[in-house]
């Protein structure tokens, strides 16, 4: 054999050592040690709900209060929209935020922010079951939707939004649909519905009544290290309640809780504002990895309370609906 076929041979060889150990670093350290950087931080604060419980409208609000602190009504206040909200308060649910956790801050743009915001929809005490593989990713933060920071069992700050079921189950079946995630048959299409959550074939992969009643469990017991607050989607909207619960919302989260600061980011975060924001500037996500969806879909459908009872889609049998209301009991 010739020294140049031999130094061929030699160089091929170095070459696979050299990518196997990385593979090997790879899968050995790097990784584990990815994992365990994404724990949650016991100073971060998770805005987690069932989806189309009011999650969004919490996230701007806290998120303008966080970002403009006692701007209110200066030159240097900010108006975010349903693209920056993504940057400023991270959905847990998308791989690459999960990974993006565990990374020093790519800009400087929001470092100097009081406390660090994420949203998730992932449920409590059932961290594998399925859909937990179902994520947009590669790696084990990325692949895995329930990979922490994602897992609320870990996560010791917590601001649970609760919706009125019948409410959050109508706006998530037209959610559904329109994002063409669901193909119901005919009039009885609410129904099948309903049907495909009782039997956890929604995403998150759990019903609406167990999400709602395992946080609300945990909120109650005295001894878990665990901090959950709390606050009902309606009471944010009502003008009756809205600002004593946005103001105590905000002083548990230690964010500016005066009363300038909170009816600013009332304001900012109102339904109207975000439905115009959205028509002008889109939806990141969204836009990015839903492309077939109709084109009528928005984020901000109608953020009424009890929209359910004059929605002729979402209508129910008496019987279905009295045994909802029994099922929920203090829920809704």
């Amino acid at each position: 054999m010739s020294s140049s076929n031999q130094s061929g041979i030699i160089v091929s060889i170095v070459s696979i050592v050299v990518i196997l150990a990385a593979l090997v670093a790879n899968y050995s350290i790097i990784e584990p040690m990815e994992i365990a950087a994404a724990r949650p931080r016991p100073e971060d604060i998770f805005i987690v709900s069932y989806p189309k419980s009011g999650s969004t409208f919490v996230r701007l609000l806290l998120g303008h209060l966080a970002l403009n602190g006692r701007q209110t009504g200066r030159e240097g206040a900010r108006q975010l929209d349903l693209q920056t909200i993504e940057d400023l308060v991270p959905d847990l649910e998308y791989g690459p935020n999960r990974r993006a956790y565990t990374q020093p801050p790519v800009s400087s743009k929001y470092i100097n922010m009081p406390v660090r915001l994420f949203k998730s929809h992932q449920a409590f005490g059932f961290a594998y079951k399925p859909p937990c593989d179902k994520s947009i990713g590669s790696s084990n933060v990325e692949g895995f939707q329930c990979a922490c920071p994602n897992c609320p069992l870990h996560m010791k700050r917590i601001v649970y939004v609760v919706r009125d079921g019948r409410d959050t189950l109508c706006s998530y079946f037209h959610f559904q649909k329109k994002l063409g995630e669901f193909a119901g048959q005919g009039a009885g299409e609410f129904t099948e519905f309903l049907e495909k959550d009782l039997n956890e074939a929604l995403y998150p992969g759990v019903r609406w009544l167990e999400h709602t009643r395992a946080y609300w469990e945990q909120s109650r017991n005295a001894s878990s290290d665990q901090d959950i607050y709390l606050v009902r989607y309606e009471d944010l909207r009502d003008p009756r309640t809205a600002l004593d619960a946005a103001t105590k919302l905000a002083s548990w989260a230690g964010l500016p809780s005066d009363l300038e600061s909170v009816i600013d980011a009332l304001e900012r975060s109102g339904f109207q504002k975000m439905r115009k924001l959205e028509e002008a500037n889109g939806l990141k996500l969204f836009d990015r990895h839903y492309t077939g969806r109709e084109a009528d879909f928005r984020l901000t459908r109608k953020g009424v309370v009890g929209g359910w009872r004059d929605d002729p889609a979402c209508q129910l049998p008496d019987e279905q609906t009295s045994e909802f209301i029994r099922s929920a009991g203090p829920l809704l």
